[in-house]
């Protein structure tokens, strides 16, 4: 599918963290107007979204074992299992969210160890993670509920959802299936040794030999196409509620935003990067969202990739700039500098003032953006943002005109970050930061000279958006 654009996952966020804190907004509902908490029967609800099906398939609770996936996947599943019990007998309102929030860990649990089998039986290239906000949404939808926010998507989104918790069921049941399958391939392999190998050999060496042996690689190969389907089902899902949330901010500029932006941009990609970056070069937080920075300014065309390969001044310049500018917007969950800067990494140390009067005329412009809900006011946020990209590679403060505050404020964030990022590049610290992006051009440079091809598992993992509107 088409990758969205980091910051439109952003742009999305920071409509829909709004839109789920009017007070005309409504909480989560059903088709049952079983439509807010304080509702006797909404824990009846929501414990019945939850419910998962206990797997009665006989055989004896296996030994949990680090190297065998199966043991760790039957476990896992076990204690999903019984935190939904739980929760379905809870009424108190404390006890009740403590067990949704436990069922919710329960969740995650299983679907990382799912990732292990995934690890285990399939190509690099065909794996991807499971967030437990798209499988949560899933249940919601194939439980006859609605997604705030998304109801008017829910015919389009909800028979995908059936499809999606329908693959799952089928992954839980092969598993258990191969996991009593493969107690009897070890029983029998431990009845066919002799008795003196049998009674002098370490058991714990016998039974890593045989979960690293081909017999045992070919029984997990078993669960293959029945994986393959659950990730076509996941990632079908989650492009789907992901396009559905973005055409609920920008409605109908939304093709326009994703899909011609993306198609410009699809002469290069990344490749699955073999030798990773040097730790001692990109250790603290402004070195490590440099390479994050980059890949997007290449996939979007912000930059060209010739100008990483060859050296050119302009990249050396423009690379930091659009790092400072990305640490306040679509990566500030990993950076913290809206909401605290009073530790900043050595780079940008000096410069709390002057960030923190960017992060105050970033403020403003959301503000702005919040208080006209429209498709239009949307649109115009990303032109902005993408006008401000542009000038920051190029060196030119686009002001249309003098009269709109909101260009004032763009150009007042232009040039506070062309402060902050040029100074790194004319202080003592100028040879290190130099050093560190040679590297990382050098890095990027040998990485796309390859044709782009089109990722069925594209999606972002940006699931925050799904945690505040389900």
């Amino acid at each position: 599918m088409t990758q969205l654009d980091p910051f439109i996952i952003y742009t999305v966020k920071l409509a829909m963290d709004f839109k789920s804190v009017e007070p005309s907004t409504p909480i989560p509902k059903t088709f049952d107007e079983q439509d807010n908490s304080t509702n006797p029967m909404f824990p009846d609800t929501m414990a019945r979204i939850m419910t998962i099906n206990a797997l009665h398939e006989g055989g004896k609770e296996p030994e949990l074992r680090r190297d065998n996936v199966l043991s760790l996947l039957y476990h896992a599943d076990e204690q999903w299992v019984a935190s939904t019990v739980e929760l379905s007998h809870k009424r108190n309102e404390r006890e009740f969210q403590q067990t949704l929030d436990l069922v919710h860990r329960q969740q995650r649990i299983y679907l990382d160890t799912l990732h292990l089998l995934q690890k285990a039986v399939l190509s690099t290239d065909s794996q991807k993670r499971f967030n437990e906000p798209i499988w949560f949404a899933a249940q919601v939808l194939n439980n006859n509920c609605q997604i705030r926010h998304l109801e008017y998507f829910t015919d389009i989104i909800a028979p995908l959802a059936t499809k999606l918790v329908k693959s799952m069921e089928q992954i839980r049941l092969v598993t258990r299936r191969l996991l009593h399958k493969q107690q009897t391939l070890k029983q029998k392999q431990s009845e066919s040794s002799s008795f003196f190998h049998a009674f002098f050999s370490n058991s714990n060496q016998s039974d890593t030999t045989f979960y690293n042996s081909h017999q045992h690689h070919d029984l997990l190969k078993r669960v293959e196409p029945h994986l393959v389907e659950l990730l076509y089902d996941w990632t079908n899902f989650e492009k789907t509620l992901y396009e559905c949330y973005v055409h609920t901010v920008f409605g109908k500029y939304h093709t326009n935003l994703i899909m011609e932006e993306q198609q410009k941009s699809n002469c290069t990609e990344i490749i699955q990067q073999q030798q990773q970056l040097p730790h001692e070069l990109f250790h603290d937080e402004f070195t490590q969202l440099l390479p994050i920075v980059l890949e997007r300014a290449i996939n979007l065309q912000i930059m060209d990739i010739q100008s990483i390969q060859s050296l050119d001044p302009i990249a050396f310049v423009a690379v930091p700039r659009l790092t400072i500018l990305a640490g306040v917007t679509w990566l500030t969950h990993l950076t913290g500098w809206r909401s605290n800067i009073s530790t900043l990494p050595i780079w940008v140390k000096s410069h709390i003032e002057t960030l923190s009067r960017i992060t105050s005329a970033l403020d403003a412009l959301e503000n702005q953006l919040l208080k006209n809900q429209t498709e239009d006011a949307h649109h115009s946020f990303v032109q902005r943002y993408q006008r401000l990209e542009q000038g920051l590679v190029t060196g030119r403060s686009i002001l249309q005109d003098e009269s709109d505050p909101c260009q004032q404020l763009e150009k007042q964030i232009f040039l506070d970050i062309c402060n902050i990022a040029d100074s790194i590049l004319s202080s003592h610290q100028t040879q290190a930061f130099t050093v560190v992006l040679c590297h990382l051009f050098r890095h990027f440079g040998t990485q796309y000279d390859i044709e782009f091809e089109e990722s069925e598992d594209a999606v972002p993992l940006e699931c925050t958006i799904l945690d505040l509107a389900i």
